[in-house]
């Protein structure tokens, strides 16, 4: 893959995740660190750690074979840390949305709504503005649906001060949270890409909605069981685990990490629809192999015709770069590439798909900072050629 084409796919997707900030990102196109002749996935993971001074990195590679590798070097905290494992749990932020996406089709399947069933259809009772009444499933998944964006510090960590009074369970709370939104006038003209981390809230309540269980436990059921992600959970794992990697946001004068507090930067369960879920570098993996392997056949999940609608490309933007629903595409070379990124700001995850070399690369490390940015790059550069 040419370098200068990736370059603009990875800054492009990092553009996109939820990082909670817009910004603009400048990264080079010269790439320090080399995979090697000998293709050793642990010395390339120690050498991007200690080129990047990452607190830890994870990495997994699925070969055209369908074979996995897998490897974690370093420590849950930059400093005082302990090492972590290829069973620690690193949080992925966006990439979430692919499952929440995939959630969606495996409904679509059964039959219980369709992508584009209409926000007004499943809520008839909400106060909904007129201009907000034919948004559909569609629409929420694939940025297109004119709501507020929700992916600032402080829309996301300071909901509390647009929003005060969100109580009762996490459904009552998606549910009035969904209710705001829909109630306000578009905050983006519907059918153009702004990017949402809200839709994907809305998204969750309508699932909440018409099956009467929570986004979580359908995740649960639907999703990590059949799949066997048996890691994965929402939250940020440290906080059951101290042992689990850690936040790092900002740096000391030498470079190393700064570790959060436990307490700082928690976001609402209600956003764990865009963002938020944890998993090990295994799982992750798996994950990305049954992505790749579902979109050859049907499988017991769901059928290939309905999950390739999530790869779909839905809304052309700069450069022939597509957005789907929970995934990003871009045409190289007349090889379509998937992928997404997620970072929070204190930790940062990717994944990207080469179909055509039934070739895929994970990502995730426990700082969200522009090094971190820039070691993402290097990585996929580096593993999806």
């Amino acid at each position: 893959m040419h370098k200068s084409t990736l370059y603009l796919l990875v800054v492009f997707l990092i553009s996109l995740a939820c990082n909670q900030r817009e910004q603009t990102t400048r990264l080079t196109d010269d790439f320090p660190v080399k995979l090697g002749k000998n293709h050793i996935l642990d010395t390339f993971a120690l050498k991007i750690k200690e080129h990047y001074l990452l607190p830890a990195v994870a990495i997994g590679v699925i070969n055209n074979d369908g074979s996995i590798q897998t490897s974690v070097v370093g420590n849950n905290k930059a400093k005082n840390g302990v090492a972590l494992t290829k069973k620690s749990k690193f949080q992925i932020a966006s990439c979430t949305k692919s499952f929440t996406a995939l959630l969606v089709g495996v409904y679509v399947d059964k039959g219980l709504l369709n992508w584009n069933t209409k926000v007004i259809d499943v809520f008839p009772n909400l106060v909904i503005h007129p201009d907000n009444r034919k948004i559909t499933m569609m629409e929420l998944l694939n940025h297109t649906s004119g709501l507020q964006q929700f992916w600032t510090d402080e829309e996301v960590f300071g909901l509390d001060s647009i929003l005060p009074r969100l109580s009762g369970d996490i459904k009552e709370q998606r549910l009035k949270f969904s209710e705001w939104n829909l109630s306000q006038p578009s905050a983006f003209t519907r059918g153009e890409h702004h990017y949402s981390n809200a839709g994907y809230v809305v998204a969750a309540a309508i699932l909440e909605k018409i099956t009467g269980q929570t986004y979580e436990a359908l995740v649960k059921e639907q999703l990590l069981l059949p799949m066997q992600l048996h890691t994965a959970e929402f939250g940020y794992s440290f906080l059951n685990n101290s042992k689990q990697p850690n936040r790092h946001m900002y740096r000391y004068p030498d470079g190393l990490g700064i570790t959060l507090g436990a307490d700082e930067r928690i976001p609402p369960d209600l956003f764990n629809p865009c963002g938020f879920l944890s998993l090990s570098i295994e799982d992750f993996t798996k994950y990305l192999r049954l992505n790749i392997e579902m979109l050859d056949e049907d499988s017991e999940l769901i059928s290939k015709n309905t999950f390739k609608n999530l790869f779909k490309n839905y809304h052309s933007l700069l450069n022939g770069i597509g957005v789907g629903l929970g995934w990003q595409i871009i045409e190289v070379g007349g090889i379509k590439t998937y992928g997404h990124t997620g970072s929070d700001q204190t930790m940062r995850a990717a994944m990207s798909i080469n179909l055509k070399q039934r070739k895929g690369v994970v990502f995730a490390t426990n700082i969200g900072d522009y090094r971190s940015e820039q070691a993402l790059v290097n990585v996929i550069h580096e593993l999806i050629k």
